[in-house]
C-alpha cells in the first residue's frame, strides 16, 4: 500500500481480568465462615460490609466498613479483615489508590498473606506502579510458588513492562498448574506475538477460543497475529467474528479493516470504517485508516479531509500527521506536505517513514540536497531499509555525485540483489558517465531478474544507441512498448533509432505516436519538425517548432531549432532571430553561436562569423566542427597560417574527417607548402568512403586548377580518374 499503516491491528482495551474462579468461591466462603465463627464478637456493621464484598457490592462494602473501622476498640483481627476487606471494595470500584492505603495498613497490622499481597500488587499494576507490582508478586510466590494468581497477575505485569519472554514463562506456567486456564492461554498467546512468534501466538489463542467460543479479545488477537503474518483472510474471517460476537465494539470494524486495506479492498475497507466511526466518532485512528482507504482509491481530497478530522481529536498523532504528508504530496503540494512531516517528527524524531515520506516530497520538489539529509537521517535510523538507499543514491544522482549514487546503490544491492530500481539506476549513472558497458551490464542483470521491465528494456535500448547497435535498440525499445503501449518515452526513443538508421517514416510514426499519447511532450515536436526540414516539408517543420516554442517559449534548444528549420527554408532573417533569442535565453548554449556563425558566413559577415565560432569554442573546446568552421572564415580572409591552426585542432579531436584533411591542404598550398599540402590530400583521400574517394580527387583538382597550382593539380586530376 502507498500509504503507512500506524499498526497492525488495534489490541483494544485491556481485557477484565478474573480471580480462578475456584479462588473466589473459596474466598467467599473463607469470608462467611469466619463471620459465623466471630458472630458473638463481631460488629454488624462490619458482617453487613463483608457481606457486601462478598456478593459484589462495593459501594455498599466501602460504606459499611469505612463504619466498622471507626468503632473504637474494634478487636486487631477485626481490623485487619475490615481494612482488606474494603480494599477489595475499594478495587472493585477502581479506585486503586485508596485500595493500596488500606492494603498497607492490613498487612503492617496483620501476618503476611499472599491475597493481600497479590491484591495490592494488582492495585500497583493498575496504577502502573510496576516495580512496586512485581515487588509483592514475587513475595506472594515466595509464600506460595504455585499460587496461579500470582503467576498470573505477574504475567500481566511482565507483559505491560514489555518483558515479554518472562510473561511467556509465567502464563506458560499457569497453563501447566491449570490447563483450562483461558485468560492464560490468551495472555500467553499475546506474549508470543510480541516475540514475533506468530504461529505460536496463534496456536495459543487457538486454546483459549477453543475454552470459550464467545472469546472477542481471542478472535481479535489472533487476527492481529494473522495481520502480521500478511495472512489476510483469516485475519478478516477472525475480524468478522469479533464483529457477530459484538456488534457494538468498533474494534472489529476498525482491524477488518485495516486487512481489507491491505488487500487492496478498499471500498469494503471505507464501509466498516464508517461502522466503526458510527459508533466510535472520535477514533483517530480509524479516521486515518479511512483516510487511507480514499487516498488508495484516488480521493486525496476525502483523505485529506479525514486526517484533518483525526488530528482535531489527536493533534499529536504522527500517523495521521505523516498520512497527511503523504496525500499533500500526492497533489503536488510539496510545501504543506514538508510541513506535515516535520510536526510529525517534532512528535517523534525517530519517525524513520516520516523522515523517508519528507525526503521524497523534497525529492520530487527538486530540493534534492534537503532529500539527501532526510535520506540519510532514516538510512541511519534504518540501515537494513533499502529504500532510503535507494532513494539518497537517487538524489545524490541528481546532484551529479555520481561515486555517492553507486556507493548507495551497490549498499541497496547487497540487502537485496532483485532490488530492480537499483539496478535499473545504477545503469543510468553509468550511462551519464558514458560508461556505455558497464551501464548496459546494469539494465541487462535488472531484466534477467524480470525479463518483461519496460524501464530497464528502454534504457537497455538507448544505451545500445548510443553504442550505435541501432537495431538492438529498435528492438530493445519495440520490447519495452509491446509490454507498455503507453509508454511515451520509448516510442520518442524509438523514433530517434530510427531516424538514425535512415528509417524516417518510421521515426515520423514513433514520434507522432509520442505526440499523440504526451501533446505537451516537446522533445518529439522538434525531432518530427528536423525530418520534414530535412524532406523539404517546410510548413510541417515550422508548425511543430512552432508548437514547441508555445510550450518551451525560454528553451534555448526548442529556439536554436526552429532557428535551423528557418535556415534550412532560406528565411536568414528569422532564422538570425532564433539563433540570438536563443543565445539571450541560454548565454552558455553553444550549438545557437555555432549555427548563428554558420548563418554569419553565409552572409559574408565573417568577422561576426569568426567572434561567434570562437564563443562556441570557449564554450565547447573540443567540438571538432567549430574549430573546423573558424578555419573555414580564417581562410576565406586570406588568413591562413591560422586556418591551419584551426583545422590542425579539428584533425586532432577527429583524425577521419576528410573535409579537415583537405581544408588544410588547400591552405598548406596558399602557403606554397606543397608537401604539407600532398601529405594532407592524399590524406583526404585515404579517409574517404570508397565511394567518395574519386570525388573528393576530383575537387581537389579543381581546387588546385583555380589557385593555378598547375603541377600539384595534375596529381589529382589523374586520381580522380583511375579512382
Amino acid at each position: 500500500m502507498a500509504s503507512v499503516l500506524g499498526s497492525t491491528g488495534l489490541v483494544g482495551n485491556r481485557k477484565p481480568e478474573t480471580m480462578s474462579p475456584l479462588r473466589l468461591l473459596a474466598a467467599a466462603l473463607l469470608a462467611v465462615m469466619a463471620s459465623a465463627e466471630a458472630r458473638a464478637e463481631t460488629p454488624e456493621v462490619c458482617k453487613e460490609g463483608h457481606g457486601a464484598v462478598t456478593f459484589g457490592m462495593p459501594d455498599v462494602a466501602v460504606s459499611a466498613l469505612s463504619r466498622c473501622l471507626k468503632i473504637e476498640g474494634l478487636a486487631p483481627s477485626d481490623r485487619v479483615a475490615a481494612l482488606a476487606a474494603r480494599g477489595r471494595a475499594y478495587f472493585a470500584r477502581d479506585d486503586h489508590a485508596e485500595a493500596i492505603t488500606d492494603f498497607d495498613q492490613a498487612l503492617a497490622l496483620g501476618e503476611i498473606d499472599s491475597d493481600l499481597l497479590i491484591h495490592r500488587g494488582r492495585s500497583h499494576f493498575y496504577e502502573d506502579r510496576y516495580d512496586l507490582a512485581l515487588a509483592d508478586l514475587d513475595q506472594a510466590l515466595a509464600l506460595e510458588p504455585s499460587n496461579q494468581d500470582a503467576l498470573y497477575f505477574r504475567g500481566r505485569v511482565l507483559y505491560d513492562s514489555e518483558a515479554y519472554q518472562r510473561a511467556a514463562d509465567d502464563f506458560a506456567t499457569v497453563i501447566r498448574l491449570n490447563p483450562e486456564s483461558g485468560d492464560a492461554w490468551y495472555f500467553n498467546g499475546r506474549s508470543l506475538v510480541a516475540l514475533g512468534r506468530n504461529e505460536e501466538g496463534i496456536a495459543s489463542f487457538d486454546k483459549a477460543i477453543a475454552l470459550d467460543p464467545f472469546d472477542t479479545w481471542a478472535f481479535n488477537s489472533r487476527g492481529n497475529a494473522y495481520l502480521n503474518l500478511d495472512d489476510y483472510e483469516r485475519a478478516i474471517a477472525d475480524y468478522t467474528q469479533v464483529v457477530e460476537l459484538d456488534p457494538e465494539d468498533a474494534i472489529g470494524f476498525a482491524n477488518r479493516a485495516i486487512a481489507l486495506n491491505y488487500l487492496g479492498r478498499h471500498s469494503e475497507a471505507i464501509a466498516d470504517l464508517d461502522s466503526a466511526l458510527e459508533l466510535d466518532p472520535t477514533d483517530a485512528d480509524s479516521l486515518v485508516e479511512r483516510g487511507i482507504a480514499y487516498a488508495e482509491l484516488g480521493n486525496a481530497d476525502r483523505a485529506i479531509e479525514d486526517y484533518r478530522r483525526a488530528l482535531r481529536f489527536e493533534p499529536d498523532n504522527a500517523w495521521a500527521r505523516n498520512n497527511l504528508g503523504n496525500s499533500l504530496s500526492d497533489q503536488g503540494r510539496y510545501d504543506e506536505a514538508i510541513v506535515e512531516f516535520t510536526a510529525a517528527l517534532r512528535i517523534d524524531p525517530d519517525y524513520a517513514v516520516a523522515l523517508y515520506n519528507r525526503g521524497l516530497a523534497a525529492y520530487r520538489a527538486y530540493r534534492y540536497d534537503s532529500a539527501v539529509a532526510d535520506f540519510a537521517r532514516a538510512v541511519a535510523l534504518d540501515p537494513k531499509d533499502p529504500n532510503n538507499l535507494y532513494m539518497r543514491g537517487r538524489s545524490y544522482y541528481f546532484l551529479d555525485r555520481h561515486d555517492d549514487a553507486l556507493n548507495d546503490f551497490a549498499a541497496v544491492l547487497d540487502l537485496d540483489a532483485g532490488y530492480l530500481e537499483a539496478l535499473v539506476a545504477r545503469g543510468l549513472v553509468h550511462h551519464d558517465r558514458f560508461e556505455l558497458r558497464e551501464a548496459l551490464s546494469s539494465y541487462d542483470a535488472a531484466l534477467q531478474v524480470d525479463p518483461d521491465l519496460p524501464w530497464a528494456l528502454n534504457n537497455r535500448g538507448r544505451v545500445l544507441f548510443d553504442m550505435g547497435r541501432l537495431e538492438q535498440a529498435v528492438a530493445s525499445l519495440s520490447d519495452a512498448i509491446a509490454l507498455a503501449p503507453d509508454y511515451t518515452v520509448a516510442y520518442f526513443n524509438r523514433g530517434k533509432a530510427h531516424e538514425a538508421l535512415g528509417d524516417k517514416k518510421s521515426a515520423i510514426t514513433d514520434f507522432s505516436q509520442a505526440i499523440d499519447q504526451d501533446p505537451n511532450y516537446t522533445d518529439p515536436l522538434v525531432y518530427r519538425g528536423q525530418i520534414y526540414s530535412q524532406q523539404e516539408r517546410y510548413d510541417l517543420a515550422i508548425e511543430d517548432l512552432e508548437r514547441a516554442v508555445v510550450l518551451a517559449p525560454n528553451n534555448a534548444w526548442v529556439m536554436n531549432n526552429r532557428g535551423i528549420i528557418h535556415a534550412d527554408r532560406g528565411d536568414q532573417n528569422a532564422a538570425m532571430a532564433d539563433y540570438s533569442m536563443a543565445i539571450k535565453q541560454s548565454p552558455d548554449y553553444a550549438p545557437a553561436f555555432y549555427n548563428r556563425g554558420l548563418l554569419h558566413q553565409e552572409l559574408a559577415n565573417y568577422e561576426a562569423a569568426l567572434k561567434d565560432f570562437t564563443t562556441a569554442l570557449k564554450l565547447r573546446p573540443n567540438d571538432p566542427d567549430a574549430f573546423y568552421m573558424r578555419g573555414d572564415i580564417h581562410y576565406e580572409l586570406s588568413r591562413f597560417n591560422q586556418a591551419v591552426e584551426d583545422y590542425s585542432q579539428a584533425l586532432k579531436l577527429n583524425p577521419t574527417d576528410p573535409w579537415s584533411w583537405y581544408s588544410r591542404g588547400l591552405s598548406y598550398a596558399h602557403l606554397d607548402n606543397r608537401q604539407a599540402a600532398r601529405s594532407d590530400f592524399d590524406r583526404a583521400i585515404e579517409v574517404s568512403d570508397d565511394k567518395r574517394k574519386s570525388e573528393m580527387a576530383s575537387e581537389i583538382c579543381s581546387q588546385l586548377m583555380a589557385q593555378r597550382h598547375i603541377a600539384l593539380s595534375l596529381r589529382y586530376c589523374r586520381r580522380a580518374i583511375t579512382e
